[in-house]
């Protein structure tokens, strides 16, 4: 990974991140927790910050496709 536009501990942890085999990942949690109820499954709620990243893009795309910027960076 090319490391001019990454900072060091940054570039490590993506080259851990990226040679390592992919891991399980618990996206939910018991009641009570603040978070979107998992359809047929009682008492469980996947994570609140699951959904923020697209959140995030979206929100993102919109500010850009409002300003004309769209081109700029997609």
């Amino acid at each position: 990974m090319d490391s001019s536009n990454v900072q060091i501990p940054v570039r490590n942890k993506l080259d851990e991140w990226i040679k390592s085999e992919l891991k399980d990942w618990d996206i939910k949690s018991r009641f009570p927790y603040f978070g979107f109820e998992i359809p047929g499954y009682e008492n469980k709620y996947f994570y609140v910050w699951l959904d923020a990243p697209i959140g995030y893009l979206a929100s993102h795309l919109n500010f850009l496709k409002k300003n004309n910027a769209e081109a700029k960076f997609f």
